[in-house]
């Protein structure tokens, strides 16, 4: 008599989803200089997540909105919280005004009022013409997570590049340079 073989794929998703987390955690923890693909939310939330858990010093962010796909997984959010604890400089330049509902803006929003000079919220104006950059994230100068496509959320990232980083840094002061303070509600 043959077993069938029954297999929740949800299970397997969700072991997949753990040992890319093993991974990632571990490039992180060893200041590994690889550059890895990244693609998917969740995937991308996980990796993000490892650039808050690993920063010290500072972190920029420019988000299209903060549409939840990323910034409400529970392991984005952690992890942005744990970073905000720390007290150090973030700074968020959105392409669009963000979306109400996204529980990273809320995070942001709650720890501003604390600690207002430790994070800024910025959107580009609109006529910038930096609208077309890519969604990008820099830790410590060092680590990053540049999308190469916005629609799938495909990405490059690397937890050990500084001279990469420089260049985004260079990326992000125009941005900055282009955008204007975000009021908060």
């Amino acid at each position: 008599m043959a077993t069938d073989i029954i297999i929740d794929t949800n299970n397997v998703d969700s072991l997949a989803t753990e040992a890319y987390r093993i991974a990632i955690e571990n490039l992180a923890k060893n200041n590994d200089p690889s550059v890895f693909n990244n693609s998917e939310p969740a995937h991308a939330a996980i990796v993000l997540g490892n650039i808050f858990k690993n920063s010290n010093n500072s972190v920029k962010i420019f988000a299209k909105d903060f549409n939840g796909k990323v910034s409400d997984n529970d392991y984005y959010t952690t992890y942005l919280k744990s970073y905000l604890d720390k007290n150090k400089p973030i700074t968020v330049v959105f392409e669009e005004v963000p979306k109400p509902t996204s529980k990273a803006l809320a995070l942001l929003q709650k720890y501003k009022c604390i600690k207002d000079s430790n994070i800024s919220i910025k959107v580009l104006t609109e006529n910038s013409p930096l609208k077309s950059s890519p969604n990008f994230t820099v830790g410590d100068n060092k680590m990053f997570r540049v999308e190469t496509s916005k629609e799938d959320y495909t990405a490059v990232c690397s937890f050990n590049n500084i001279e990469f980083c420089s260049e985004l840094e260079s990326l992000y002061k125009k941005l900055e340079e282009s955008s204007n303070e975000y009021l908060l509600n």
